[in-house]
């Protein structure tokens, strides 16, 4: 069984706080993140990236 876990919500709503707390209680297990963002520029992204997530 696969477990999904959506996350949706507003901006600043504390989504990418959410997901990086969250992984970091996962850390010994394997995960995805698949992010659909929109716009010019891409922030979680960014911030994503930085962290190594």
């Amino acid at each position: 069984m696969i477990r999904v876990h959506v996350v949706s919500g507003f901006l600043g709503a504390g989504k990418t706080t959410f997901i990086i707390k969250f992984l970091e209680l996962l850390k010994n297990q394997n995960n995805v993140i698949l992010e659909n963002e929109f716009g010019e520029a891409s922030i979680d992204g960014d911030i994503v990236k930085k962290r190594r997530i």
